[in-house]
C-alpha cells in the first residue's frame, strides 16, 4: 500500500473512520450492469427515494452514495479533496481529527496550502483562537489570500474575525472587496457587476467609455450586508452597443479599484459583421498548478466565457450549506480567476459534481429533494447569469442571451433530470424542453448555440446513460422539432468528459449536428479517449475555443483546443451553409 494511504488509514482507524452523517447509509443498489473499466453503474438512491412501492427511485445516481471521493486513493490523487474532507470533519464536531488531518497533510505535501487554511477553520471551532491566528498568519505567509478568512465559511470563522487580536493583523492589509468584480448579464445596452465586500457596506460603480475617462456616470448604490452572505449585484444600464468601457469600484464612497481600471465591451447589435468569440469548458476542480488557466483565458478577452458544469466539485450528498460557501469561495479568491472575472463577462450552468454526487438524477419537483434547492440557491448566489431558470417559482440554471446575431441557450441537465432507467426519461424536464423549443422558433439569430453539461452523442461515455444517450426519446423529440421547423444553424456545445473533442452528429430529419465538447479546464485527470470522434485530446487541460467569422458571405466557424499552454491542438472549420 502507497504509505501516504497507510498512514492517512492508520488516523482513521485511530480517530473513527468519516462518520456517514446520513449520505448513502441507508442507500438502496440495484446493480444493473458494468461499464468497460469496471466501475459499477445501476441505480443507488436513498429510502425516501421510493415513491409509492415504484422500483424505479425519483432520485439518485448511478454510481454508489458513499464517501469514495473523501478516501483512500481519492486523497493521494485528488488533492483537492483533502481540505473538503477535513471541514467534513468539522462539521461532523470531529474537531480533534480534523487538527491531526490538517497537520498530517500539511507535512505530507508542503504544496499543497489549503491545509493550513483549515487548520485555522478547525482551531478557531475548537475555540483555540491562539492557536488559529497562528495558523491564519502562517497560511497568508505561504500564498493564502487573506480575503478567505472573511469570506468564510463564516459560521467557523465568525470568533476569530471577531478576535481583537485577529483585527489587529488582518483588517490593515485586507481589501473592503474580497471577491470579484465578476461580470455577467452582459447585453448590447448593460452588463451586471458582482461582488462580495468584507463588512456591511454601500457599494457604486462609475463606469465611463474607454476613450472618455473624463466622463464618469455614477451607478445606483446597493448595500451589502450579512442578509446576502456580503454579495452585491450592480447593474450599468444605458450603455452604447459594441463599446468598450472602463469601470471603477466605491464601497462606502472610498475608490477601491487600483489603475488601469478593468474594461469591458458591451455586445454588438444584431446584423453586425464583427467577428464572435466564444471560450468554453467545464471540470475545474480547484487545483492551484492549473489556476493558470483564467489568466490564459483573459488573455483572448473572448466575448463572454461559458463554463459548463462540475465547476467546483462538490460532491456532498447533504444539505451543509458551510460546506458550498467552502468549495465556491477557495476559486472565487484566487487572484487568477478574479482578474478573468472582472474583463470578461461569465456564464455558467452545472453539472452532477456541482449539485449531489457524480451521474445523478434529482428528479422531476422542484423542492424535493431538499438540498438541491440548497444548492441552486447558493449556485444563484455565486453567479451573475441573467435568469436561473424561473426563479423561485420553477428553479433552475438554464438561460438564454444574445452576442449580434449568435443566441445561445444554456441548458440544466440536473435539476429536473428523472431516472434514466425508469418510464419516459427526462434531462430537461417538460418546462425546459417546452422553453427551450420555442425559444428555438422564435429565434431570428443566424447562429444558435446549444449548450449541455453532458454529451450529446452517444459515443462520448459508452455503456453508461449519464449523457444524452441515456434520454434518446427526449433528445429525438428535440432534433426532430428542429427538423420540422427549419430551425438552421445550430451548433451543440458540451463538457462533462475530462478532455476536448469534436464529434458529428448525423440526423434523419435536417443537417448533421457537431457536438463541441470541453471538459478538463484544470482537471489533474483526464478521460480515456473514445473511437468516433472527429478529434480529441487528453494530455493536458484545455479549453474550446469558438470563432463565429460574419465578415464573409458565407460566414466561418472554427472550433479551435487549445491547451494550457496555449496550443493549437486542433481545429475544425464549417460555414454557416453547412448548417443550412
Amino acid at each position: 500500500m502507497n504509505p501516504t494511504r497507510l498512514h492517512l488509514s492508520l488516523i482513521s482507524l485511530f480517530l473513527g473512520l468519516l462518520s456517514a452523517n446520513g449520505q448513502g447509509s441507508d442507500a438502496y443498489t440495484a446493480l444493473e450492469s458494468v461499464q468497460e473499466d469496471g466501475t459499477e453503474i445501476g441505480t443507488y438512491a436513498p429510502a425516501d427515494a421510493f415513491e409509492n412501492g415504484s422500483e424505479f427511485p425519483f432520485y439518485g445516481s448511478e454510481n454508489p452514495l458513499n464517501w469514495r471521493q473523501f478516501e483512500g486513493e481519492k486523497l493521494d490523487r485528488d488533492f483537492f479533496r483533502r481540505s473538503q474532507r477535513i471541514l467534513i470533519q468539522v462539521i461532523n464536531n470531529n474537531l480533534e481529527q480534523a487538527i491531526v488531518e490538517a497537520r498530517y497533510w500539511m507535512e505530507q505535501d508542503p504544496t499543497d496550502l489549503e491545509p493550513w487554511f483549515m487548520l485555522a477553520l478547525a482551531y478557531t471551532a475548537n475555540d483555540q483562537l491562539d492557536l488559529a491566528l497562528e495558523a491564519a498568519r502562517e497560511a497568508v505567509s505561504k500564498g493564502i489570500p487573506i480575503e478567505r478568512f472573511y469570506a468564510g465559511p463564516r459560521h467557523y470563522l465568525q470568533p476569530l474575525l471577531d478576535d481583537q487580536a485577529f483585527k489587529q493583523w488582518a483588517e490593515p492589509i485586507t481589501s473592503p472587496l474580497i471577491h470579484g468584480p465578476l461580470l455577467g448579464a452582459t447585453t448590447t445596452h448593460s452588463i451586471q457587476v458582482w461582488m462580495r465586500t468584507r463588512n456591511a457596506a454601500h457599494v457604486t460603480v462609475e463606469v465611463a467609455l474607454s476613450d472618455k475617462l473624463s466622463e464618469w456616470t455614477v451607478s445606483p448604490t446597493v448595500s451589502s450586508g450579512a442578509h446576502s452572505d456580503y454579495i452585491v449585484r450592480i447593474p450599468l444600464k444605458n450603455l452604447k452597443p459594441n463599446e468598450r468601457y472602463r469601470y471603477r469600484v466605491l464601497i462606502d464612497g472610498e475608490r477601491v479599484t487600483p489603475e488601469p481600471y478593468p474594461e469591458f465591451h458591451t455586445y454588438p447589435l444584431p446584423g453586425s459583421t464583427q467577428p464572435i468569440e466564444i471560450i468554453f469548458g467545464g471540470c475545474s476542480p480547484y487545483v492551484p498548478r492549473n489556476e493558470r488557466m483564467w489568466d490564459l483565458i483573459h488573455s483572448y478577452h473572448p466575448h463572454a466565457f461559458l463554463t459548463l458544469g462540475d465547476n467546483l466539485y462538490i460532491d456532498y450528498w447533504k444539505d451543509r450549506e458551510e460546506f458550498i460557501q467552502y468549495t465556491f469561495n477557495r476559486r472565487r479568491s484566487r487572484p487568477e480567476f478574479r482578474r478573468l472575472t472582472a474583463e470578461v463577462p461569465i456564464f455558467a450552468i452545472w453539472d452532477d459534481h456541482d449539485v449531489g454526487l457524480d451521474d445523478s438524477f434529482l428528479g422531476p419537483y422542484p423542492f424535493r429533494p431538499t438540498f438541491k434547492y440548497t444548492y441552486w440557491k447558493h449556485f444563484r448566489q455565486n453567479w451573475n447569469n441573467p435568469a436561473y431558470g424561473m426563479g423561485d417559482t420553477l428553479p433552475g440554471v438554464w438561460f438564454s442571451f444574445a452576442i449580434g446575431d449568435v443566441d445561445i441557450f444554456m441548458l440544466d441537465g440536473r435539476y429536473y433530470r428523472t431516472n434514466p432507467r425508469g418510464p419516459n426519461p427526462t434531462m430537461l424536464g417538460p418546462v425546459q424542453l417546452a422553453w427551450l423549443k420555442q425559444a428555438l422558433k422564435q429565434s431570428q439569430a443566424r447562429v444558435k448555440v446549444i449548450a449541455s453539461p453532458v454529451a450529446w452523442n452517444d459515443g462520448a461515455k459508452p455503456g453508461a446513460r449519464d449523457t444524452w444517450a441515456g434520454f434518446p426519446d427526449e433528445r429525438k423529440e428535440l432534433f426532430d422539432f428542429m427538423g420540422e421547423e427549419d430551425v438552421t444553424g445550430v451548433i451543440l456545445l458540451s463538457s462533462d468528459r475530462h478532455r476536448s473533442e469534436a464529434r458529428r452528429i448525423d440526423r434523419e430529419k435536417g443537417y448533421p449536428l457537431y457536438d463541441l465538447s470541453s471538459g478538463r479546464l484544470t482537471h489533474i485527470n483526464a478521460s480515456d479517449l473514445k473511437p468516433g470522434a472527429i478529434f480529441d485530446y487528453n494530455e493536458k487541460p484545455s479549453f474550446g475555443r469558438l470563432l463565429i467569422d460574419f465578415s464573409q458571405l458565407d460566414p466561418i466557424i472554427t472550433y479551435e483546443i487549445r491547451s494550457i499552454d496555449d496550443e493549437r491542438i486542433h481545429a475544425l472549420n464549417f460555414t454557416l451553409n453547412d448548417l443550412q
